[in-house]
């Protein structure tokens, strides 16, 4: 029962919101719908016909993301003539019925247009895309405002991406996913995807390890905070996983060293018995998160050539000078 509207032959779409009503928001790069001059945007109903109570006049040019506030209000980004005015910009809100939304501060002038938008709960606007700078000052591929489209200043990335973010996943806690071609962010290496705290800074608690091979282009959060990620890659973390896996948000890696001291042969976590001192082994268990945590064996075996004697409640121990004595319980190492 869904009958599409029809769409000029060049033009394609960019991004879909579901709306609560169950009407569909469509942008894209087309410019005529149903023979009608119509660019950038439109308003679906859920059988696919063009709602005709939406505003199609305030808009001219190309539409490459979008993002629903909570009141109903639509952010657009792209390149486009907004309210009837001339010249392009780059940001704008449209009310709920399409009409440009005035009060919204829209004037702001990157190097390369916006491509993407993503609105956290409290509505604050994740803007993201080629751009590395925002009137005029450096701006790595990522930068948020506030409700009402000011710079928010609490949103400090430091020098920010190294390559394109295409994709952006917000948390329930308002942890930010991000994914692209960069392959550091702030300083930290981190191969096409990383997390964000909530101020913008690098979250380290994130651990991708090698990270992916090739651009992440699609983020999603499921309804258990798992993340789905797709896009142009083989592998996540040296492991083959191609074009789409499945991460838990929660894994951090907890790499460690097992140091042990044993009287005698030693029996670890990989199953092996060691019968002399051993660096090196290693082995994966999962952490409390369960996620896979890699420990390595740093193993000492203590072979003592000494004599003990107890007498009342003290224990006398005796070997040639000179020595050192340290006491073990070799029941427990």
């Amino acid at each position: 029962n869904f009958t599409p509207v029809i769409l000029d032959t060049w033009g394609a779409i960019s991004s879909f919101i579901l709306l609560p009503t169950g009407k569909i928001l469509v942008s894209g790069s087309f410019t005529t719908v149903n023979g009608l001059n119509i660019s950038g945007l439109i308003r679906l109903h859920s059988n696919g016909s063009l709602d005709t109570s939406f505003d199609y006049s305030n808009l001219n040019g190309y539409v490459s993301g979008m993002g629903l506030q909570s009141s109903g209000k639509i952010i657009i980004t792209g390149e486009f003539a907004v309210g009837g005015f001339g010249g392009t910009s780059y940001l704008a809100r449209l009310l709920p019925n399409g009409d440009e939304d005035l009060s919204f501060n829209g004037a702001f002038s990157p190097n390369y247009k916006f491509n993407e938008v993503s609105v956290q709960a409290d509505d604050k606007i994740i803007l993201y895309g080629w751009f590395t700078i925002v009137n005029g000052s450096a701006q790595n591929y990522i930068v948020r405002l506030t409700e009402d489209g000011i710079a928010d200043t609490t949103f400090k990335i430091g020098i920010g991406a190294t390559d394109i973010v295409k994709d952006v996943a917000i948390q329930k806690n308002r942890n930010i996913i991000i994914g692209g071609n960069f392959t550091a962010f702030d300083g930290h290496a981190s191969n096409k995807i990383a997390r964000l705290n909530l101020d913008g800074s690098y979250d380290t608690s994130f651990y991708v390890g090698a990270g992916c091979n090739g651009n992440v282009t699609k983020l999603l959060i499921q309804n258990d905070e798992a993340l789905l990620c797709g896009g142009a890659f083989t592998s996540y973390q040296n492991k083959g996983r191609n074009r789409l896996f499945r991460a838990s948000t929660g894994c951090y890696a907890e790499n460690d060293t097992d140091m042990v001291n044993s009287c005698s042969n030693y029996t670890w976590l990989d199953g092996q018995t060691y019968a002399t001192d051993t660096v090196g082994p290693l082995t994966i268990i999962k952490n409390a998160a369960g996620c896979d945590s890699l420990i390595t064996l740093n193993l000492r075996i203590s072979n003592f050539a000494l004599t003990t004697t107890l007498k009342a409640d003290t224990l006398f121990a005796t070997s040639v000078l000179p020595v050192t004595y340290q006491w073990y319980n070799c029941a427990t190492n």
